[in-house]
C-alpha cells in the first residue's frame, strides 16, 4: 500500500499542477489530506478544493480528507457530498493484503477526541494538529497503549516530516 500524504497546501494554484505531474509518474494507492487544503477567506477556496478533488479522480485514487483550521464550511460540505472526509467515519482503505482490512478514520481540527477507546485501535489516524506530548520521553510512555492507531499521520506545523515509532504505531 502506498499512500501520499498532504497537509496545508493552502490554495496554492501552483500546486495543483506539481501534484498532477507528480502523480501522472508516481503509483500511489490512495492520498490523505491532513487538512488546510485551502484558506478559510478565499474566494476561490471551493473552486480550488473541486479542483484538488478531480485531479485526484483523474488518477483513480481512493481520497480520505480532514478538514483543518482553514477549510470554509462550503469545502467541509463538499468533502461530505464527495464522500471522502474520514472526519469522526471511518473508511476502509484498499490493501496489498486482500484479506486484511484497514480503516482510515479522522478527527478535524478543533474536535474534540473520541472518549471510545477502539475509535482509532489499528486504523490508519488522520489528525490535523500532531500529538501534544513535549519530549520523546512522554511519547515512549505512551507505548504500551492497547487501543493505539496502526498509523497516525498529521499536519499543521509547516515543517519537515518526522516519524516516531512508538510500540506498533507509526
Amino acid at each position: 500500500m502506498k499512500i501520499l500524504a498532504l497537509t496545508d497546501l493552502h490554495g496554492q494554484r501552483s500546486i495543483l499542477v506539481k501534484l498532477d505531474k507528480h502523480l501522472d509518474k508516481n503509483d500511489y494507492n490512495s492520498v490523505i489530506m491532513l487538512g488546510d487544503l485551502c484558506n478559510r477567506h478565499d474566494v476561490n477556496a471551493l473552486q480550488y478544493a473541486r479542483d484538488f478533488i478531480d485531479i485526484i479522480k483523474k488518477h483513480r485514487l481512493s481520497l480520505f480528507a480532514i478538514h483543518g483550521n482553514q477549510e470554509p464550511d462550503v469545502v467541509r460540505l463538499l468533502y461530505q457530498q464527495e464522500n471522502i472526509s474520514v472526519h469522526f467515519n471511518p473508511k476502509p482503505i484498499l490493501t496489498s493484503d486482500v484479506r486484511k482490512t484497514v480503516e482510515v478514520v479522522g478527527v478535524g481540527y478543533g474536535d474534540i477526541f473520541p472518549t471510545d477507546p477502539d475509535f482509532a485501535k489499528g486504523k490508519i489516524l488522520l489528525t490535523h494538529e500532531p500529538p501534544r506530548a513535549k519530549t520523546i520521553l512522554q511519547m515512549k510512555e505512551l507505548k504500551n497503549i492497547p487501543n493505539a492507531p496502526l498509523i497516525h499521520f498529521s499536519g499543521h506545523l509547516h515543517s519537515m516530516a518526522i516519524i516516531h515509532k512508538l510500540a506498533n504505531t507509526i
